[in-house]
């Protein structure tokens, strides 16, 4: 009986070492681990995906999931990648029978992401105007890196930029790309250069 409680303690000692190791990971350490488990599967879909990429896009990040879609005029759900590029957000899914879902978000579109965690599949939500695009995924890790790239994409500078000019009146948009000089969020040079575009001068 002494043998068998110290071959427990063993096992107990050993997992608990393993969690630690475990828990001491990065982020995007477990996220490149959940990246080599789908491996073939969403590589074929990388490659798939990649052949629509314009002349000067380059792949960012991506995680692999479940993507709402038809198959013969019913619901069901296309296994693809959904891909962060220097550019736009992309999902590609090459279909069972024939053909592929592919579908493109700018980020000057995107007001928001999220990500809701189950037990086991988690659900990626893009916010745009009037759409919302939803991922299921088992890549935790990686879903919450690639929102953390796309939340950088959609704060940055441009991305304002091209918002405001979108929307407002040339005097409106003066006006608040210099309180965002003064939040330190644009700098000077790029309030001038914009002043300018928008001015024609």
């Amino acid at each position: 009986m002494g043998i068998f409680s110290r071959t427990d303690e063993k096992k107990a000692a050993k997992a608990s070492i393993a969690e630690e190791k475990k828990n001491t990971k990065t982020e995007k350490e477990l996220a490149n681990e959940e990246k080599v488990k789908n491996g073939k599967t969403a590589i074929k879909n990388l490659n798939g995906a990649k052949e629509h990429f314009e002349d000067d896009e380059e792949l960012l990040d991506y995680i692999f999931g479940m993507y709402d879609s038809k198959l013969l005029k019913n619901d069901t759900k296309t296994n693809g990648v959904l891909i962060a590029t220097n550019k736009r957000v992309i999902f590609y899914g090459k279909k069972m029978i024939t053909g592929f879902d592919f579908e493109t978000i700018d980020y000057s579109k995107i007001s928001s992401v999220e990500y809701n965690q189950g037990m086991i599949f988690g659900e990626l939500k893009i916010h745009t105007s009037g759409n919302v695009i939803k991922i299921e995924t088992t890549m935790h890790n990686g879903a919450r890196e690639l929102i953390k790239l796309i939340k950088n994409k959609i704060n940055t500078p441009t991305q304002t930029l091209t918002s405001i000019a979108q929307e407002k009146s040339i005097p409106e948009q003066l006006k608040e790309l210099k309180e965002l000089v003064d939040m330190d969020i644009l700098t000077q040079d790029e309030f001038d250069a914009k002043k300018k575009q928008l001015l024609g001068l």
